[in-house]
């Protein structure tokens, strides 16, 4: 639960965890939840489970992964769910326009791995809708065209080997 709100969470096997809530009746529990955020992991094929395990009041997630590994999430502060771009952590990406109507570019920065990466895009239900390999250099970053996918939310997540960040984008 994060403050007096109870989630939701569900994992996947493309590393995403949806987040549904808040849930205000527990007699609603059998109908129709809309996912209202998502945590992407490093992993595939993921279970968590919580709980508070170092004694600070707030709950920890264990992230078990098809590999046998495990991952320890901590909250550091309070962000609330879908918050503004100014509240997300240092990982995220910025692609530009944001929203977009189909292309989206994400310029040469500091600290990107100019090694190939693997792109994936994952839709507001956490499915994955594309997948690629990305090989940005110091004058060209990455170009992703979005047109073919209905409008809506997206995720994308670039990883290499040792690293894995990502961003939001709205197509409208």
């Amino acid at each position: 639960s994060l403050g007096s709100n109870l989630y939701l969470l569900q994992s996947n096997a493309d590393g995403v965890i949806l987040v549904y809530g808040p849930i205000t009746d527990l007699n609603s529990l059998g109908s129709p939840m809309q996912v209202q955020d998502s945590i992407v992991v490093n992993a595939t094929f993921t279970s968590l489970t919580g709980g508070n395990l170092f004694g600070d009041f707030r709950h920890e997630l264990v992230i078990g992964q098809r590999t046998g590994g495990l991952f320890t999430m901590k909250r550091i502060k309070d962000i609330p769910l879908s918050a503004g771009q100014e509240d997300m952590p240092s990982t995220e990406l910025e692609w530009y326009p944001n929203p977009t109507n189909g292309t989206v570019e994400l310029k040469p920065f500091a600290g990107l791995s100019f090694e190939p990466l693997q792109l994936q895009v994952f839709d507001v239900s956490g499915s994955l809708v594309m997948k690629k390999k990305a090989s940005p250099t110091k004058q060209k970053g990455i170009t992703l065209d979005l047109g073919a996918l209905p409008n809506g939310v997206y995720t994308i997540s670039l990883k290499n080997n040792e690293h894995s960040s990502w961003s939001r984008i709205v197509k409208q």
